[in-house]
């Protein structure tokens, strides 16, 4: 049986469930959308307990496509497997389902290209872009040797694409993993 605390508890657990079954930084309109949505938690809410859960270390803000968004520190993790199972399992079905049904609209990505060329050389041009509405979020243009590797990355890319911005923000502006 599920037991909390107080509401604050509870909101907290269910914040930071939502952002791990995202299995990404997510903003703050981005996590209202879902919120409001469901019916969990209201706006205002949802601030005040972001805000808490950023003062306590839970949370911290990271660069993401769409500006900064919430990542869940170590520290936060640890709540979350200690809080994820005290969350009634048709909230869990219910936040996943409608995760499955809505993770690309929230993302605000609409749309993911790719293609595979092969060059005079032998290689393979792969060329990788994500886009929303009226502009691109992330193109990538890379040369391979194999086919079969080019295809991967086409393949993998839609699934993907939100890892590979987060990797090149955090490798030119040299930061560490794990810093928050």
């Amino acid at each position: 049986m599920a037991y909390f605390v107080d509401s604050a508890t509870r909101n907290k657990a269910y914040i930071l469930y939502f952002i791990t079954r995202m299995g990404t930084e997510l903003t703050k309109p981005q996590l209202a959308t879902g919120f409001i949505e469901l019916g969990y938690l209201n706006y205002f809410e949802l601030m005040f307990e972001l805000a808490d859960l950023e003062k306590a270390g839970l949370v911290a803000t990271v660069p993401c496509v769409y500006g900064e968004g919430y990542s869940i520190t170590p520290k936060g993790s640890e709540f979350y497997n200690v809080t994820a199972e005290k969350i009634p399992l048709s909230h869990r079905n219910q936040i996943d389902d409608y995760i499955k049904a809505n993770a690309q609209r929230i993302l605000g990505i609409e749309q993911f290209s790719s293609s595979v060329i092969k060059d005079a050389d032998g290689g393979y041009n792969t060329f990788l872009n994500s886009f929303d509405k009226d502009r691109i979020l992330l193109s990538v243009a890379i040369n391979l040797h194999d086919l079969d590797t080019a295809k991967a990355l086409s393949e993998n890319w839609a699934e993907k694409a939100h890892l590979v911005y987060k990797a090149i923000i955090d490798i030119l502006t040299d930061k560490e993993k794990g810093d928050n």
